[in-house]
């Protein structure tokens, strides 16, 4: 977990991406454009001015999350701003992202208000909304949801960061698989130093702990059928599986991991083992950080 400030975590991403370059060429080719993004969003926190979310403190003790996903306060102006840099940068990213990245640029250019209601219903969690604006931009829904996505992160960021700074989370016992925050589902799982495993949200990605042996998605425990595998050659990474629910979280080794670990970039570089547990009839949690990575 990156606790230092922001200037030391944009050079944990440089140093994490750099490694990962070196060892993995396979992703190479992705990862200049990734760098690039998540150094532009890590920047932007510092920039972005939401209002405070109202904390729901009395819920969480009974199992419910601290925020309402469906009404997260953002700051468009900041949001739009980030927007438009990444996308100038997506020419260097795969053929669809580049496309996409021009039908946003060009609907800005114009001042369509296309990208601006699509923040909106995005961080509304209107669905439906967002399937329609995606036909009416002739965008994949997919790549709309992740530059949307990646343009809000920050003001979500601040949204966590007040809520540590507040100790709203001390002293609670929380044993579920979704996110105590804002109650989105994990989207990768890591083994800190200790041992123990801990959950990054695949939406705000606050970071918790629960036991090795439960499926996160459906609470399954019964360790017949919440089993692991891993390959020799990749021993850094595991895949838990659960027979009951037929989901599976990929997950990291830290302990193993050869590199900083920054767990927006392990998304990326493990998108092979993502064919390949699906292959054995698996399913997982899509990704708004990295599903349109490769």
């Amino acid at each position: 977990m990156i606790t230092a400030g922001r200037t030391d975590i944009l050079e944990h991403i440089h140093q994490s991406f750099q490694a990962a370059a070196k060892s993995l060429p396979a992703y190479a080719h992705i990862l200049p454009f990734f760098e690039t993004l998540f150094t532009l969003q890590e920047a932007a926190v510092a920039r972005a001015s939401p209002d405070p979310a109202p904390m729901g403190t009395k819920g969480i003790k009974s199992g419910l999350p601290l925020l309402d996903r469906a009404h997260i306060p953002y700051d468009e102006a900041a949001a739009v701003n980030l927007l438009l840099a990444i996308c100038r940068e997506a020419d260097t990213a795969t053929h669809q992202l580049a496309e996409g990245a021009a039908a946003l640029l060009y609907d800005l250019g114009n001042k369509g208000g296309a990208v601006q209601r699509g923040l909106r219903l995005f961080m509304g969690a209107d669905h439906q909304g967002l399937h329609a604006l995606s036909a009416e931009l002739n965008m994949d829904a997919s790549i709309l949801h992740f530059f949307l996505y990646h343009g809000t992160w920050p003001s979500v960021a601040r949204q966590v960061g007040w809520i540590l700074d507040s100790d709203a989370l001390v002293d609670i016992q929380w044993d579920q698989g979704s996110c105590p925050v804002c109650g989105s589902a994990p989207d990768l799982a890591y083994l800190a130093e200790n041992g123990g495993r801990r959950l990054v949200c695949g939406f705000c990605r606050h970071q918790w702990p629960l036991r090795r042996i439960c499926c996160p998605y459906c609470g399954n425990q019964d360790s017949h059928s919440v089993i692991f595998f891993f390959s020799d050659p990749e021993p850094a990474y595991r895949i838990y599986t659960c027979k009951a629910c037929k989901r599976y979280i990929k997950t990291v080794d830290t302990r193993r991991l050869a590199r900083p670990f920054y767990p927006p970039l392990e998304g990326i570089v493990t998108a092979h083992l993502d064919l390949k547990t699906r292959g054995l009839g698996f399913r997982s949690q899509p990704s708004c950080c990295t599903e349109m990575a490769v």
